[in-house]
């Protein structure tokens, strides 16, 4: 017959408790931290990601309230140059500003190439914006995608996460 024994269970339930805050405190490490920015306020967060990116890091900036999103990512070649990038997508959701988007950065003449990814669903086709080592460029660009692109006001609240960037204030080459 099976007999509780007090002093064994403590341990055992102590362990299980420690266990578990751990399982948590990883789950919610590993989600990206969502910072919220006025439009406005942008060039703080894209050159964090310009200086403290690894190569093909990322920032996502996102209208929290829709699918309306650009990302930015950066990019070190092997002569250790340093660039910003933006793909913007022809998708379900962004077909409607997909013309407009090109036609701004026609009329702004904003050199791009569009990539086909040959695809007959999802994602058909990137406007490829390389942004080259000018932050400042790609605070204007995802403004400009933002505001005239999507409709947003100047000062509209978006959602930005990194992912593969410095938690130090160090320049990634």
């Amino acid at each position: 017959m099976f007999r509780f024994d007090p002093i064994l269970s403590v341990p055992a339930l102590l362990i299980s408790i420690a266990l578990l805050a751990g399982l948590v405190v990883w789950k919610i490490g590993n989600r990206p931290r969502i910072h919220k920015v006025s439009l406005r306020d942008l060039s703080r967060y894209v050159e964090a990601l310009f200086r403290r990116g690894y190569n093909q890091g990322f920032m996502v900036i996102q209208d929290p309230a829709s699918d309306h999103f650009v990302q930015l990512s950066k990019y070190i070649r092997p002569d250790s140059i340093v660039g910003l990038r933006c793909d913007f997508p022809k998708a379900a959701w962004s077909a409607q500003y997909y013309p407009r988007v090109e036609k701004e950065l026609c009329d702004r003449e904003i050199p791009f190439s569009a990539f086909d990814t040959k695809s007959a669903s999802g994602v058909t086709e990137f406007l490829v914006i390389d942004l080259e080592s000018h932050p400042d460029t790609a605070v204007k660009l995802v403004r400009l995608i933002f505001q005239d692109g999507f409709g947003f006001p100047a000062n509209y609240v978006v959602n930005i996460h990194f992912r593969n960037i410095s938690v130090r204030n160090e320049m990634i080459r």
